[in-house]
């Protein structure tokens, strides 16, 4: 919700918002990373616990260099195609000044982002104990599916940007985005959590 009011009350351009959201899609992958080690770190009595840690570290890393890759490249695009000026934001972030820092440059939206994952990841990956019975490996992959939708969004919504200059124009595009971001993020995490809980049920119901 802290981009919606970004746009209907700060002012944040439609440029803003776009990175906002290629942001996101690191921070997903510093949680992503974090389970992957997680669940590495989780074995059987029967497993060998050198293998799987070592397997965990080097998908961990494996994961480091794609995701890396495939997030510069679009960040590289969405700069050239969006013409951002990043002087402008490395002068603010120089000045120091916490205000602007906060509200102009997203970085507000950015923290409320990264503490919603968070939180996520804590709920329901660390005290419902989701890592159980995983590896790294089921992880590697994980992140792409929403990376590809929220990314097909972004580039829909740039291009219309290069072809709107009037502000106020793109103003009512931002806001069907956001509002399409937040019901896609909300249906994805309902059904995410809802078929782990299904299948835990499946299996309780088969021991039995």
């Amino acid at each position: 919700m802290v981009p919606l009011a970004g746009v209907a009350w700060l002012g944040w351009s439609a440029a803003t918002i776009l990175l906002i959201y290629w942001a996101e899609n690191a921070i997903i992958g510093i949680y992503n990373i974090a389970k992957m080690l997680r669940a590495g770190f989780t074995f059987k009595k029967h497993e060998s616990a050198v293998l799987k840690i070592t397997g965990a570290i080097f998908m961990s890393l494996f994961f480091v260099v794609h995701y890396s890759m495939f997030m510069g490249g679009h960040l590289v695009f969405l700069i050239v195609l969006l013409k951002v000026d990043t002087d402008t934001v490395f002068d603010i972030f120089k000045s120091g000044n916490i205000e602007a820092i906060f509200f102009q440059t997203g970085m507000a939206a950015l923290l409320a982002l990264f503490a919603s994952h968070g939180y996520s990841f804590y709920y329901n990956f660390l005290k419902k104990k989701e890592y159980r019975n995983k590896t790294a490996e089921d992880f590697l992959g994980h992140p792409y599916p929403r990376m590809i939708i929220m990314h097909m969004a972004i580039l829909a919504s740039a291009f219309f940007v290069i072809d709107n200059k009037d502000e106020s124009a793109q103003i009512p595009m931002l806001l069907i985005l956001i509002i399409l971001k937040i019901a896609i993020d909300g249906i994805s995490h309902v059904r995410e959590h809802k078929n782990k809980k299904n299948r835990k049920k499946q299996k309780k119901k088969h021991e039995r």
